[in-house]
């Protein structure tokens, strides 16, 4: 839903204050990989399982375990 990401990209651009295009646009692609990799995950589960209540949980729950990690490999990373 490329509605639903603009509208959202609006609502946090409207909350973080960027000082320039680049940041903008950098959020914006990271955004949308975000959101492509998602949608890749979902058609990749789905054409194994075929059962949608079975792929969403594992989705969710793959990406949940996906964010843990990723904040903190950031953190260790900063620190």
């Amino acid at each position: 839903c490329w509605v639903c990401l603009v509208v959202w990209l609006l609502f946090l651009l409207s909350l973080m204050k960027f000082d320039d295009w680049t940041e903008l646009s950098m959020f914006a692609a990271v955004l949308l990989s975000c959101y492509l990799f998602a949608e890749q995950l979902v058609v990749a589960v789905m054409a194994i399982s075929r059962n949608p209540y079975n792929t969403s949980v594992f989705c969710i729950y793959i990406v949940s375990v996906m964010i843990v990690l990723g904040s903190g490999m950031l953190r260790y990373v900063i620190l």
